[in-house]
């Protein structure tokens, strides 16, 4: 059986072969091929409108707002970073800490409450350690970035700045550590590394501002953010104020460890929060 068609000119049927209208007489070769038009249900009446309008012909309901808040909800839920993971992350990042700052005093393995903690710390190479720490709180940086983007795209806070000081921080540590204390280039080292911490901690107290503006629920973190930026500085200072060999004394190397594990303590408490409510969430 003949497939049929409709003449576009006089609406009467027709071969689908057909080159010419038996009952009007048009010529069919020469239309051109007019798409079908793609539709879709109106948000407000439920009428079936045409796909891309910014407002509905029926109801006269503007449209592009509600297709752009869609949208932006599905592009940050694509966005979200991996709350689990960060969280069992800064739980790594405060083990390593402690192990940095056991290879910091030079103890040795004893028996007795800390000695477990003290032989992995004689065990792992303190180069080792360093890149491990300076690679965790990149990662947790990153995680605590994509967050704060999600709700603040328009306006970016300078964490891909401050992770950049972080990693030259990082890499003077390093540097020393394969280098003795008289050794020219580790001098050199150690006194480029003076206004590089300078500048971490003034860009860090910058970026903790601005996530205490922007985001209520992290205002915790921006806290711990502000006590990192200051504190180390501080006791950085009045540390080699009061020492009279140039050396930092045991008690700013307390402090720092004291003030890194509460950091990453409040970045976990806040990463484990967003994990359960992406959960309940699901």
């Amino acid at each position: 059986m003949e497939e049929i068609k409709k003449c576009p000119y006089c609406g009467e049927e027709i071969f689908a072969v057909a080159k010419k209208c038996k009952h009007c007489g048009e010529w069919l070769d020469n239309i051109a091929v007019v798409p079908e038009k793609k539709m879709t249900v109106c948000p407000a009446c439920a009428e079936e409108i045409e796909v891309g309008l910014n407002v509905c012909p029926v109801c006269k309901t503007p449209l592009v707002r509600k297709q752009e808040h869609i949208y932006t909800e599905s592009s940050s839920s694509a966005n979200l970073p991996n709350y689990w993971l960060l969280s069992i992350l800064c739980y790594v990042a405060i083990f390593f800490e402690i192990i940095s700052t056991i290879q910091d005093f030079g103890l040795k393995s004893t028996s007795g409450k800390y000695g477990f903690l003290v032989s992995i710390a004689n065990f792992i190479p303190e180069w080792v350690t360093v890149i491990v720490c300076g690679t965790l709180l990149i990662c947790v940086l990153l995680g605590l970035r994509n967050h704060y983007m999600i709700e603040n795209a328009d306006k970016p806070a300078p964490f891909i700045a401050l992770i950049c000081l972080f990693i030259g921080c990082y890499f003077i540590n390093l540097i020393s550590v394969f280098s003795s204390d008289e050794d020219l280039l580790s001098q050199l080292f150690r006194i480029a590394a003076i206004p590089l911490f300078l500048a971490t901690s003034i860009l860090e107290f910058i970026v903790a501002l601005k996530l205490k503006e922007r985001l209520k629920d992290a205002s915790m973190v921006a806290i711990a953010m502000i006590i990192s930026a200051i504190v180390p500085i501080l006791s950085l200072i009045v540390g080699f104020g009061m020492s009279e060999e140039g050396e930092l004394p045991w008690w700013a190397t307390i402090i720092d460890l004291g003030v890194s594990v509460y950091f990453f303590y409040i970045l976990q408490l806040f990463f484990s929060k967003k994990n359960a409510e992406l959960t309940n969430k699901q």
